[in-house]
């Protein structure tokens, strides 16, 4: 059995994190193998969205760090951080990238500020993301992959588009505050989105003010608050990976539609998981 640096997760939890962090990777891996890089996304299978894969790889690059932070398990930790974000690169998902890259800067400010006497170890952290940073550079700069053109605009300042940036989605929002009727207490219908404008708002808050008006509105707010007040409040067991959840699972509701999105939920069952099993082994001791 894998030894993990999380002590407070019992087996159960352990099995699961490592078969989701397998599963994800192997996934890739023969994708990457069976039909290399032919799409200008790389994406696991012919029409699957590469958004979806994209989340996957953000959840297990999560559990992956809580699983292998291990002096002992260091290589292990750099190999599979460097092939998850590696491919998380290739996906071009930028909901998923730019929603963990915003969670880990703020889970790392939080962590350094909080645990003052801890901060040696802390910055020690920061070699991971020198490390992985310069075999990344170095991979994308001697292998042969498509143009990163979806990633390279998130970076365009000097033109800045903000609807070249966002795929359009600032223009679908701006069309969806436009079509706001007189329904906007109780929305014009689940489902309605695409049909009042051109696609889905990929936009959970928009959206579900739209289709479910301030009553759906309130109701999926108080979800969201109830996610982060939950990663916040595992502080006190510096349980930060459920932190990073929380803020992900809060982020990605800016870029996508994820009331509809079954990898959100994943994400989300998979957050609580390793939270009720904290919660148990605690309660025993």
């Amino acid at each position: 059995m894998l030894v993990i640096i999380q002590n407070d997760i019992d087996e159960n939890s352990q099995i699961a994190n490592v078969a989701f962090v397998s599963g994800v990777i192997s996934i890739g891996f023969y994708a990457l193998v069976e039909n290399g890089i032919v799409y200008r996304r790389f994406m696991i299978g012919e029409g699957i969205n590469p958004t979806i894969y994209a989340a996957h790889l953000v959840w297990a690059i999560i559990l992956t760090f809580s699983l292998f932070n291990k002096k002992k398990k260091f290589n292990i930790l750099l190999l599979l951080l460097t092939f998850q974000i590696f491919l998380l690169i290739l996906t071009q998902g930028r909901n998923a990238i730019l929603s963990l890259l915003f969670s880990l800067i703020i889970t790392m400010l939080l962590r350094f500020f909080r645990e003052t006497t801890n901060r040696k170890n802390i910055i020690k952290h920061f070699k991971y993301i020198i490390v992985i940073a310069f075999i990344l550079i170095i991979t994308f700069k001697y292998v042969d992959v498509p143009e990163l053109d979806n990633i390279i605009m998130m970076f365009n300042f000097s033109d800045f588009n903000l609807s070249q940036i966002t795929s359009g989605r600032s223009n679908l929002i701006s069309e969806y505050i436009r079509n706001f009727n007189q329904n906007i207490v109780s929305g014009n219908g689940v489902g309605s989105g695409p049909i009042y404008n051109s696609l889905n708002a990929h936009n959970s808050f928009i959206m579900i003010l739209f289709e479910m008006g301030f009553i759906g509105f309130a109701l999926w707010l108080s979800v969201i608050i109830s996610i982060l007040l939950t990663g916040f409040k595992n502080l006190k067991n510096k349980q930060y990976n459920v932190l990073l959840f929380s803020l992900v699972l809060f982020f990605m509701s800016f870029g996508n539609d994820t009331i509809y999105k079954k990898y959100w939920w994943i994400g989300l069952i998979i957050m609580f998981i390793n939270i009720k099993n904290t919660a148990e082994v605690n309660y025993n001791e």
